[in-house]
């Protein structure tokens, strides 16, 4: 067997595996509860991705929050430019 011939064959399993075996078809994804998504670069260039729930919490793919699922400056950055939005909005009584 040569290595494209393995490398397929790998593929097949790993395909197999998300495949409903009685009726051969892809079962569908696990419902997505993040409803909003932020992209933030740190001053390092490393960039992290904040989104929140439908309940309003907070989750972060960079290190602290993954691993100690305490708040991070990313999540905290968001929610201070989130809440300095809704300051700034402006509200028309008239309409």
């Amino acid at each position: 067997m040569s290595d494209t011939d393995i490398a397929i064959e790998n593929l097949i399993k790993w395909e197999m595996k998300t495949m409903d075996v009685k009726t051969k078809k892809f079962t569908p994804k696990k419902k997505d509860n993040w409803v909003h998504r932020w992209l933030v670069t740190n001053g390092g260039g490393s960039e992290y991705t904040v989104a929140m729930k439908e309940d309003g919490s907070f989750g972060c793919s960079c290190p602290q929050w993954k691993f100690r699922r305490e708040e991070c400056k990313h999540i905290k950055k968001i929610n201070e430019n989130l809440f300095l939005n809704l300051l700034t909005e402006t509200i028309d009584l008239n309409s």
